[in-house]
């Protein structure tokens, strides 16, 4: 975290004595024996320069101040809003000269208030310097006010030569959990699809450890990752992002990391199916017994066809590699009437419930009245070559007028229970945010038990994700939104809940300056327990996809685990090491509880 000091250096207005005498510390004050006397200043003359993306941490206000000991004073600072924020400090008991200093706030201390890198930097910033008299004839003094910006640089992908992307609703960010543990991102730049790297999650130093899978303007992919226990398994599913009339290819790749490399060992590009409408919106998933199923959706994925469904498809053999082969596609679901299929709200398969390979999948489909319909589908079974499928569950149906460009969004995730969590926009109240669960898809009556996340302002299409961190001693839901338009569709805001019992805390911001965001995506992943979320910065006609990250463990006493759990009570017990046994001479591991 980066700070910046700066002393007050205007004086806006004033009812003390001498008030410039607070632009320093040097044993002259200003003072005032008034009660209620008001002094404000800002840093016009020295202003901060904060850089234009980086986020507000906290603010501090360091006085040098005088007085008697029974006297008060006011610091206000003014955020955006605009509004005075304010904290209240204690007199001390000293001449001028003899002052003490007194800090307000802390490093990570916003004062219930917003402030932006834009409104710190401007003269609008300002400090508003209060006495409050106890009722004795005293005069308080001020030798100097100093404020403290501390901030830092988003994390993030930022390099905007090399990371335009063509509006990729599905960009996958992952860390290595072997190995050298580099960040990856799997993301399409305006002429193609490519893997990213770095080596530091808060580096905008990232380049391209793959060429160009597949050549194209419009390309959505999926990824997903898989530890063999000797190397990193990348599988990637690709397809047109508009699908039109062309019979669009459903594409598949698989990569590998080793432990000793950085950049993937490439496979081919196999083409899965080419279905006669063509293939869009892929998403790529491996079951617990192995096998990798790829959902995806037939027909143009904005209007015009009456032919149009999601479908699956599964390879033959588990824990496959370079061009597998694959069994029979089965048809989801299909209608007549059916406009388009949600373009905001893509095909989501989720493990979840019952001894089901894959669980089931997850959809939303735009019907020409204006209806649109959440559902969901159990896959009851995979056994190498065909699906067996249940039936198909509405989870809940939203009603806009016919020539409304809307949609519903959703995202869905799986905790260590084998329990779905959705993350959707209510049918009952435009605008709301609610989750849901469920053991399966044809569980209604869980499907229709929602909680309200939020209740954020046009929060409608494409502004929402949800992950599930699965650390044993936390096991908690992040719900990730934004709102759709001003003034606050540049705020990343998130809540979390208990996985068990559904209880929404409070919410959390981060800002992305005045840009407004798109395709929120986020995963968790053990290492480190850390969060990983991938937006697009919406900079048209070009697009940046950022990437945040949220270390869920704070810093805190942590246990070792003993080689034999549990030791025995006054007894020598050996501690474990992450690679038993340890080597002799040199610096080994220890393992914490939970590693």
């Amino acid at each position: 975290m980066a700070s910046q000091t700066r002393t007050v250096n205007n004086t806006v207005s004033s009812a003390w004595t001498a008030p410039n005498n607070a632009f320093s510390e040097d044993n002259v004050c200003t003072s005032t024996a008034t009660d209620g006397a008001q002094n404000v200043y800002n840093f016009i003359n020295n202003a901060f320069t904060i850089p234009s993306g980086d986020i507000i941490e906290g603010i501090t206000v360091r006085t040098k101040r005088g007085g008697d000991a029974d006297d008060f004073y006011k610091i206000e600072l003014q955020d955006t809003t605009p509004a005075w924020r304010l904290k209240t400090g204690a007199a001390y008991s000293a001449n001028c000269a003899n002052g003490a200093s007194q800090t307000l706030g802390t490093s990570t201390d916003l004062w219930n208030g917003t402030f932006t890198p834009a409104h710190i930097n401007s003269s609008s910033f300002q400090v508003r310097l209060t006495y409050t008299k106890s009722g004795k004839a005293s005069t308080f003094y001020v030798d100097v006010v100093e404020v403290t910006v501390y901030h830092y640089t988003p994390p993030g992908i930022q390099s905007k030569n090399q990371l335009a992307v063509a509006f990729s609703q599905q960009h996958r960010l992952f860390r290595n959990p072997r190995g050298q543990k580099y960040y990856y991102c799997l993301v399409t730049i305006t002429d193609g699809l490519f893997l990213y790297k770095s080596a530091d999650a808060v580096s905008t130093n990232w380049s391209p450890c793959t060429s160009n899978l597949r050549t194209s303007a419009s390309l959505v992919a999926s990824a997903e990752i898989y530890d063999d226990g000797s190397q990193l398994v990348i599988y990637v599913a690709y397809a047109v992002y508009r699908v039109g009339s062309v019979s669009s290819p459903l594409f598949y790749r698989c990569m590998t990391i080793a432990d000793a490399a950085t950049d993937p060992s490439v496979g081919s590009e196999q083409t899965v199916i080419t279905p006669s409408l063509g293939a869009g919106a892929p998403v790529i998933k491996r079951d617990r017994n192995g096998y990798v199923h790829i959902a995806y959706m037939v027909g143009k994925s904005y209007s015009g066809y009456t032919q149009a469904e999601p479908r699956i498809i599964a390879t033959t053999t588990i824990n496959p590699g370079d061009a597998p082969s694959w069994g029979s596609e089965a048809s989801i679901d299909t209608h007549p009437d059916i406009s388009y299929w949600s373009r905001n709200a893509r095909i989501t398969p989720a493990i979840f419930g019952g001894s089901g390979d894959i669980g089931g999948v997850v959809y939303a489909s735009r019907y020409t009245d204006g209806t649109i319909i959440l559902k969901a589908r159990d896959v009851v079974s995979w056994n190498g070559s065909s699906y067996s499928l249940g039936t198909v569950t509405t989870i809940m149906s939203s009603q806009v007028s016919a020539d409304t460009d809307c949609d519903v969004s959703f995202r869905c995730v799986v905790d260590d229970n084998n329990i779905a969590h959705l993350l959707t926009e209510s049918s009952e109240v435009s605008n709301q945010l609610k989750s849901m669960k469920a053991s399966a898809a044809s569980t209604v009556e869980s499907w229709n038990t929602p909680v309200v996340v939020t209740s954020a302002a046009q929060s409608r299409g494409r502004k929402l994700c949800l992950t599930v961190d699965k650390a044993p001693a936390t096991d908690r839901l992040y719900a990730f939104y934004s709102d759709d338009g001003a003034p606050n569709y540049n705020l990343l805001r998130w809540k979390t809940s208990p996985v068990d019992t559904i209880s929404w805390g409070s919410e959390n911001t981060y800002s992305d300056d005045t840009v407004a965001l798109l395709d929120e995506n986020s995963y968790y992943q053990a290492i480190e327990s850390e969060i990983l979320i991938t937006y697009i910065r919406n900079v048209s006609p070009n697009y940046f996809v950022r990437f945040y990250k949220l270390i869920l463990v704070a810093a805190a006493w942590k246990k070792l685990q003993y080689l034999t759990e549990p030791p025995t009570t006054g007894a020598w017990n050996k501690l474990k090491f992450a690679s038993e046994p340890p080597v002799p001479g040199a610096w080994n591991k220890l393992l914490y509880e939970g590693e």
